[in-house]
């Protein structure tokens, strides 16, 4: 019976990295890591994104996915990931004004595994943008965002390496995203608000 099991989750596993979409010619390295990016976080990589490929990742919607990025000029890590939801279907979203937003597409949201690496990784993909945690234990959490007044350039830092002196911006717009969140439990109708960042 045991081996029988082993058997069985060892071809599911199978069939699920078969299955995985390999996204990784989302990035491409770049010479663009600018003085100050270098002077807010120690061995700061840059990265150029390909929009067009983000726009076509977006579009697919694939429920799982695998993404390599680089975290060091020496080393890349690979990300195995499965899509989830970060919104209900009832979910209504406002600003900070209380204007509903009608028009907001929402990203695709991805969690999961490093491989060879104790640790665990988010993604987030919009039509033409995305970012990434990589958290490694014992070595720090690892961000990927896009740089500032730029489509296409990103950073990856180590948050543990950050100068604490320094003050980084990825110009996020001031309106910040509410989440009216309707839930009935046991007839009973609880109203949660919950306040997200919109990506900058």
């Amino acid at each position: 019976m045991k081996k029988t099991l082993s058997l069985f989750v060892l071809l599911a596993t199978v069939v699920q990295l078969n299955a995985q979409t390999n996204i990784s010619r989302i990035f491409k390295p770049s010479v663009k890591v600018t003085s100050r990016a270098t002077d807010f976080a120690r061995d700061a990589i840059s990265l150029e994104a390909d929009l067009k490929y983000i726009n076509e990742v977006y579009k697919e919607n694939n429920d799982y996915i695998s993404l390599t990025v680089p975290i060091s000029e020496q080393e890349r890590v690979v990300l195995n990931l499965e899509k989830f939801n970060v919104l209900s279907s009832s979910a209504i979203l406002r600003t900070s004004k209380g204007d509903t937003i009608k028009d907001y597409k929402p990203g695709i949201f991805y969690r999961g595994f490093i491989k060879d690496k104790e640790g665990f990784a988010t993604v987030s993909i919009f039509e033409n943008q995305i970012s990434s945690i990589i958290s490694i234990k014992g070595i720090g959490d690892f961000n990927v965002v896009k740089y500032e007044n730029s489509d296409k350039d990103y950073i990856v830092y180590n948050d543990k390496k950050c100068n604490t002196t320094q003050s980084f911006e990825c110009h996020t717009p001031d309106d910040e995203l509410y989440i009216d969140c309707h839930r009935v439990d046991d007839k009973v109708q609880t109203r949660e608000v919950c306040k997200i960042p919109l990506i900058g």
